[in-house]
């Protein structure tokens, strides 16, 4: 009994786990306010995508750090054409991989076991070491892709 206690209360971490990864997943940045990272269109500013982080910014205009390394940018927001916040980055391949990792685990334990008593705990070891691989090697090589980027309307100021 203690044997199938262990490997739903590990289940039940795994869930918890796959839930906590896919909130950041949902949630993106979709106001503009200080030390958002930006990339903006102004044609009266700059003839390419700014992209840069959020110093200031007010109803009339936006001061932007670009990534360039040339002083701040002062934007008025009338000249902008095009608004586009960066989002976090995504931890989907890491929620995958936990997912068919626990999955491939169980299952490979699960035929490694002879069905004489004892196997819940090799399983439950199989679906724990599973994911922890799985996450960790869908974080590692599905986390690339570069930048998401997010439009959104000019005249949104964040809260304060």
């Amino acid at each position: 009994m203690p044997a199938i206690r262990l490997c739903r209360l590990a289940a039940a971490g795994l869930a918890c786990a796959a839930l906590l990864l896919a909130v950041p997943c949902l949630n993106g940045q979709t106001t503009v306010q200080p030390g958002v990272r930006v990339r903006i269109l102004a044609p009266a500013t700059a003839d390419t995508l700014l992209t840069g982080t959020v110093v200031a910014f007010d109803s009339a205009a936006l001061l932007l750090a670009p990534e360039s390394g040339r002083a701040g940018v002062h934007v008025p927001l009338a000249t902008i054409r095009r608004l586009e916040v960066a989002q976090q980055r995504s931890h989907e391949a890491g929620l995958w991989g936990l997912v068919l990792g626990g999955a491939a685990g169980y299952a490979l334990m699960s035929t490694e076991c002879s069905g004489v008593g004892g196997c819940n705990h090799v399983r439950t070891l199989g679906l724990v070491g599973g994911a922890a691989v799985g996450m960790l090697l869908g974080n590692l090589f599905g986390g690339g892709g570069g930048d998401r980027w997010r439009t959104v309307p000019v005249f949104s100021p964040g809260p304060p």
